[in-house]
């Protein structure tokens, strides 16, 4: 299931039970090389929280807006095992987010998919 940002997470409550993975939309949806909408990190520790307090294995995605400008920051919910998976598109064109995104998938490999 794949929820938009503006969409709030207990719009999950009656089928969380029943997912495998969450994704996380960090950009509106429709057209790359949108900005990566922040307060989405907060959706992504809420819900974690939420999944965790159910006692669920359930796996959070994001998609959208990732750059070299916040990279960093989405890779550390990925160590912090808030994100499992961040998809990536036009914005590793960005200068230097190649290289940060291949050296955090090898620090903390099976944490997430670099495609």
């Amino acid at each position: 299931v794949a929820l938009n940002p503006a969409t709030p997470i207990q719009a999950l409550d009656c089928i969380l039970d029943q997912l495998d993975m969450v994704l996380i939309m960090t950009v509106n949806p429709g057209f790359g090389g949108q900005k990566f909408i922040p307060y989405t990190l907060d959706k992504v520790r809420a819900l974690r929280a939420r999944i965790d307090s159910l006692g669920l294995p359930v796996d959070i995605q994001v998609d959208g807006g990732v750059s070299a400008a916040n990279v960093k920051e989405i890779m550390r919910q990925c160590v912090r095992g808030r994100i499992r998976c961040v998809w990536r598109g036009c914005g590793c064109k960005d200068k230097g987010i190649r290289g940060d995104i291949q050296l955090h998938a090898v620090s903390f490999p099976g944490t997430w998919t670099k495609d």
